[in-house]
């Protein structure tokens, strides 16, 4: 508080005491007057002299003394203290002092506010608002906007001497950090600056990183794209992580500098350009959170880039599955590393790089067996399709391999060598020697599948690189073919009930990669002996039927149900028979397929049709419930048992007679095997008969 002194000089009261008076009157001499106060406040002395005992008041509460009595004296001191007038009017008050009969009184006046009431500084959030500020004054004033904040402006604004309210509009903070600014309330004798605070909702990422992928993910929400993909990376100071798929569209460009622009969620899976990309289908590269170590998907929000002075601006306002934003930002160098292979093997999943045995198989050839995807991320040429996958099964010498080294040389593919030099049968299954491949199958865009043109060379060949890439290059004459099917969409058959196919186009093949990276290979299907056997797992948890009506009597339909893969090695096909008032095909899946599953129950060996049973039939002259080992080759005829059906879980307890022997395997387990669908084969119900 400004102190301010004032002296009040009162005359000393002069008392003449007459020799020849014996009776003394009270004195007290004051020289009254008016002190003028800063609204302040102010403390003060009061100096007075009295000839009788005194007493000091005032009559406002706003002005208090550090004493208000006391005994005569000369030159008595009363500190006399004015609170400060935080009002917009200006007070007064009396001063009465007093001594005996005597009494002096003088006015105090104290100034009024003259500035404006609020606060100095707003601090806000980054969201566009309104700050309303009340004001009150008595004098004429203006607001006035800095000319560097531009993202304020007044709405509202009442430039009266009165009370009133002062309205600004706050644009919403789009940067990646606070920002600050100032307005101004002038009158004609003063002025105060108030400042303005914005936060910024981006959490700054510290470092970032771009990978170009291309093509390397074909494979996309069950359908074949061909957008290339740039991957963006971002780290926070606390560890978050932040991923971004970014879909570029047909044309990339310059795949060495990071991809600029606003890009929203791909929720169509279609890989537009201006997208980036969710979790879906099986597409390997998505857009996620990593918070605290847990990962969270992306569902929603909006991602945009720009590039200024050779720094990346990012902002990315990513939704949750719950509808909550994770909003973070970078700004800074990066740079792009291009992993976009020629040629692609996938690290993880069903397309990894298998090895099928760890010593001499069963087969006759004694070779060991390899299998491998390859994906393929651009055309060899404008006339050559792009191939979404290739599939080999390779062939090696036979002998102790761990599977981390995946196998080099030079494979033929087996149907072009003669089969005297290469091709060995076991039990009527064709197998190839080492330095060959089989069961090749390819995929182009979209879907149309492509085989290697009979009576044509194809050549595989793999060697590897110093730094542990592999170099692949494949050669070959391919046709693209299709099935021909009858006008209510089945399948056609030849003579010898082969499925008819029929040639789109023949083309040469050529692909060549100098820096592929192939994976440690997993471990694959394993030789079973033919033993007893329990059924854990199966390659895939689904089987299908094959409905052929009323084909092996009145009022019992028949399927075949197809178990493949069961612990990677077997397949087990069945007839089977059930009432017709039990089951009724539906087409409520597409044309001539069923998803209504068979009833739930144990179905049981029986040498004749009945309520769930397992029949010896035939299909096409061959018998078709068997148990067959796929790596020996042996079949197996179900002999008795039974198999029981709960919802998604199939319990197997069979017995196989294998070969032409007398031995008998019993099969069990119980993996979880759903149905995928049945299809209508009623009208080939005489291929299938007891």
């Amino acid at each position: 508080m400004k102190r301010i002194s004032y002296l009040l000089a009162m005359a000393a009261a002069v008392l003449a005491v007459a020799c020849q008076k014996e009776v003394q009157q009270d004195a007290l001499n004051v020289d009254s007057s008016t002190i003028v106060v800063s609204n302040e406040g102010a403390t003060q002395n009061l100096v007075f002299s009295s000839n009788a005992d005194w007493t000091v008041e005032a009559d406002q509460d706003f002005i208090t003394f550090d004493r208000t009595s006391g005994s005569a004296g000369n030159n008595l001191t009363v500190v006399m203290t004015v609170a400060p007038n935080t009002g917009f009017a200006a007070r007064t008050a009396k001063v009465t002092i007093k001594a005996g009969s005597k009494s002096t009184v003088f006015n105090i006046e104290q100034k009024e506010v003259s500035t404006f009431s609020s606060a100095l500084v707003y601090n806000i959030d980054s969201k566009a608002q309104d700050i309303e500020i009340k004001v009150e004054g008595n004098v004429t004033y203006t607001v006035t906007v800095a000319e560097d904040t531009p993202w304020i402006t007044v709405t509202q604004t009442k430039a009266e001497p009165v009370a009133g309210t002062i309205k600004l509009h706050v644009t919403a903070n789009s940067q990646l950090g606070p920002r600050t600014g100032h307005f101004t309330l002038s009158t004609d004798a003063s002025s105060q600056t108030y400042e303005v605070v914005q936060g910024a909702d981006w959490t700054p990422a510290t470092e970032a990183a771009a990978i170009y992928v291309g093509l390397r993910d074909y494979f996309y929400a069950d359908a074949y794209q061909t957008s290339p993909q740039t991957v963006l990376e971002m780290v926070t100071e606390g560890g978050d992580q932040i991923v971004i798929v970014l879909n570029l569209g047909e044309e990339p460009g310059d795949v060495t500098v990071v991809p600029t622009g606003t890009f929203v969620p791909d929720q169509e899976a279609g890989r537009a350009a201006g997208t980036f990309a969710l979790k879906g289908g099986i597409g390997r590269f998505y857009s996620y959170l990593v918070e605290g170590g847990r990962t969270i998907d992306v569902v929603d929000g909006e991602v945009t880039v720009a590039e200024e002075n050779g720094n990346v601006v990012i902002t990315a306002a990513l939704v949750d599955i719950t509808q909550a934003t994770h909003s973070y930002s970078y700004e800074g160098p990066i740079a792009v590393e291009d992993q976009s292979f020629s040629i692609l093997v996938m690290e993880d999943g069903y397309y990894t790089p298998t090895f099928d045995s760890t010593t001499d198989t069963y087969y006759t050839t004694k070779a060991n067996r390899w299998q491998l995807t390859i994906w393929p991320t651009a055309a060899p040429s404008a006339d050559v399709p792009a191939l979404s996958y290739i599939n080999f099964t390779l062939y090696t010498e036979a002998g102790e391999v761990d599977g981390t080294e995946f196998p080099v040389g030079t494979f033929k593919y087996v149907a072009s060598i003669p089969e005297s030099e290469t091709v060995a049968y076991y039990n009527g299954k064709k197998e190839a020697q080492p330095g060959t491949f089989t069961d090749f199958s390819a995929n182009d865009i979209p879907q149309v599948p492509s085989r290697i043109k009979e009576g044509t060379e194809a050549t595989l060949v793999i060697a590897k690189n110093e730094d542990g890439t592999y170099k692949i290059s494949f050669t070959a004459t391919l046709e693209e073919w299709e099935y021909v099917l009858d006008e209510d969409g089945n399948y056609t058959y030849d003579e010898n009930w082969n499925t008819i196919t029929k040639v789109l186009r023949t083309y040469d093949y050529a692909i060549e990669d100098d820096s592929v990276v192939i994976p440690a290979a997993k471990k694959g299907m394993q030789p079973y002996p033919d033993v007893d056997v329990e059924i854990t797992t199966a390659t895939i948890p689904m089987y299908s039927g094959l409905y052929f009506g009323e084909a092996l009597g009145e009022g019992y339909n028949a399927f075949i149900l197809q178990f493949n893969y069961l612990n990677n090695t077997y397949t087990c096909n069945m007839v089977v028979t059930v009432p017709v008032e039990e089951w009724v095909f539906e087409d409520n899946i597409r044309t001539n397929y069923c998803g209504t599953p068979l009833p739930d129950g144990t179905y049981t060996f029986s040498n004749s049709i009945g309520n769930k049973a397992i029949v010896p039939a035939k299909f096409g002259g061959q018998l078709y419930s068997v148990f067959n080992n796929g790596w020996t080759g042996t079949p197996g005829s179900i002999a008795s048992g039974s198999i029981t059906i709960e919802g998604t879980q199939v319990t197997f307890d069979l017995y196989v007679q294998t070969g032409n022997s007398d031995n008998l395997i019993h099969v069990t387990g119980s993996p979880a095997l759903s149905l995928q669908a049945v299809r209508n084969y009623a009208s080939r119900a005489s291929l299938l008969t007891l």
